[in-house]
């Protein structure tokens, strides 16, 4: 038992403190399937991994590139780590499948910034995005923005899918929670 939850019943559990958190995972992972189109995907990776390092998540070859973007500063980044809330770009060199396992993230809070934010799903399900919860209320725009590498064009949407990453805009900082 950790902090009266019994984790034989409950396979999971998140501690958040401030922008920081902590996955306690106990229990067999789920797959997700990435289809990865030759260029730039926006993605994510809605599970828990036992290795959540770049290269484990994302081998190169075929990926010749990742990408996040740090909303705080207005920039993009190479990431070390992938993590379930985050939206990714991916650079393939050709069409591939990527499937990684782990213990399935259904909800998620983060911290947003005002300006443009790249965010992650959630597992096994479309989240309708058009009343984001967001605290304080009314600070996230009910839509969001991904990139289909089939067009290779920006597609504006109001449902978050599995593995997909979106940009969605914030017009304050806030918290964002996805489930």
């Amino acid at each position: 038992q950790i902090d009266g939850i019994d984790m034989k019943v409950q396979n999971s559990m998140t501690l958040a403190a401030g922008t920081r958190t902590l996955y306690i995972i106990a229990g067999v992972g789920v797959p997700i399937e990435l289809e990865l189109k030759t260029g730039w995907n926006m993605v994510s990776v809605p599970v828990i991994l036992a290795d959540n390092s770049v290269g484990s998540v994302f081998p190169s070859p075929p990926v010749a590139g990742i990408y996040a973007w740090d909303a705080s500063t207005q920039a993009y980044y190479a990431p070390t780590k992938v993590e379930p809330e985050e939206g990714y770009w991916v650079a393939v060199t050709s069409d591939t499948s990527i499937t990684v396992t782990g213990t399935p993230v259904t909800q998620w809070t983060s911290d947003m910034f005002a300006g443009w934010n790249m965010i992650g799903s959630v597992y096994g399900t479309n989240v309708d995005f058009s009343n984001p919860d967001d605290n304080p209320d009314n600070s996230v725009v009910g839509y969001v923005y991904w990139w289909n590498p089939f067009t290779k064009s920006y597609e504006y949407t109001t449902t978050i899918e599995p593995g997909k990453g979106y940009w969605a805009a914030a017009i304050r900082a806030c918290t964002l929670t996805l489930s």
